[in-house]
């Protein structure tokens, strides 16, 4: 009966284990062969007891092949079938390229490019997502491109770019970059009312609107004839109204 330690497959280690074990009272020898990826031998190993194992280690990338046969005094012999190992320990090539990471709200477009390289690539994931962490774009391909507009990137923030790719052994790489989207446009704040003009009143309404679609305060001052700051008021909201009473008479 025989037993190895490494079964078949792909390993991110540089060394395989084989283990084989024998019942049979008359065992004589074991032997454990070991071939690189063209089935040239390139360790032969030899025991007359069970199990025997043997560590081959300072392995290469690459594809190997391990078999074991065994006899006994009397010259019976078995063998076990071939097992198959890939060696693969470096992490897929990651590429990420953003043309252009400082952007204007409502303006600018970016080229996103993508690539991960590995020869035996498993699992690819590439997401961009909103500052708040929503994912705006996302694709299982190897590589690829894709173009945001200004459509696309509605808020203002740190958009996140990034790739992650594994392999069939376990290697994995996470590459990420950012882009910033800005708001630099002056909102556009218009008094709606009062009109410039005299009134019989201790009051004065004051109505502004602002034509930003990210406006964050709307604040309002009123001044006396000397410019003396009488009092200010603020809001979040456009419109914005604000009635300032039980004024003198005089110039604001």
């Amino acid at each position: 009966e025989f037993s190895q330690s490494t079964s078949s497959g792909n390993l991110s280690q540089n060394n395989i284990g084989a283990n084989v074990s024998v019942i049979d009272t008359n065992l004589a020898t074991i032997n454990i062969y070991f071939y690189n990826s063209t089935g040239n031998l390139i360790n032969t190993s030899s025991s007359s007891a069970t199990p025997f194992f043997v560590n081959f280690t300072n392995l290469d990338d690459g594809l190997y092949y391990f078999n074991s046969t065994s006899s006994d005094l009397a010259g019976n012999s078995a063998n076990t079938t071939t097992r198959v190992v890939s060696i693969d320990t470096i992490d897929p090539v990651n590429s990420v390229v953003v043309n252009n990471t400082n952007l204007q709200k409502n303006l600018d477009s970016v080229l996103i490019n993508w690539s991960s390289l590995d020869v035996n690539l498993n699992v690819t994931l590439f997401n961009i997502t909103f500052p708040g962490g929503a994912v705006l774009f996302s694709s299982s391909e190897s590589s690829g491109e894709v173009t945001l507009t200004a459509s696309n990137m509605t808020t203002i923030g740190t958009y996140l770019v990034s790739l992650y790719s594994v392999d069939n052994s376990g290697n994995n790489n996470l590459t990420t970059q950012t882009m910033i989207v800005n708001d630099t446009t002056v909102p556009n704040i218009e008094v709606i009312n009062p009109l410039s003009g005299s009134y019989i009143q201790n009051w004065i309404f004051v109505n502004v609107t602002s034509i930003d679609e990210d406006v964050n305060t709307i604040d309002i001052y009123l001044y006396n004839t000397t410019l003396g700051l009488v009092e200010q008021s603020g809001g979040f909201n456009s419109p914005y109204s604000y009635n300032f009473t039980s004024l003198s008479d005089g110039t604001y």
